[in-house]
């Protein structure tokens, strides 16, 4: 669960740094509106939109584990160490 919060927060950060930078660039290149509109700012609030932020990446990502079918049996048994089966079980998902 707390891998799940860290890839939320650097998600969530990823995208004010992207946004940010877009609006760094737009203020370099002579548009004065983005001082205006406060998006020269690491402010979360100001760039995440609910419905293109939040609800669409969250209706994206249950599509796709909803589509994925883990299997993690191999039909070969593997001679090996158990946690190395695991892996290798894994791997063979991949393809």
């Amino acid at each position: 669960m707390t891998t799940f919060f860290l890839v939320v927060f650097l998600w969530i950060f990823s995208v004010c740094l992207h946004e940010f930078a877009h609006a760094i660039v737009a203020y370099k290149g002579g548009d004065r509106s983005v001082k205006d509109k406060g998006y020269l700012s690491l402010n979360p609030m100001h760039y995440l939109d609910p419905f293109s932020s939040i609800l669409i990446p969250t209706l994206v990502l249950i599509w796709v584990v909803s589509a994925c079918q883990v299997q993690p049996f191999i039909s070969t048994p593997v001679r090996c160490a158990p946690r190395l089966g695991k892996v290798l079980c894994r791997l063979q998902d991949l393809r």
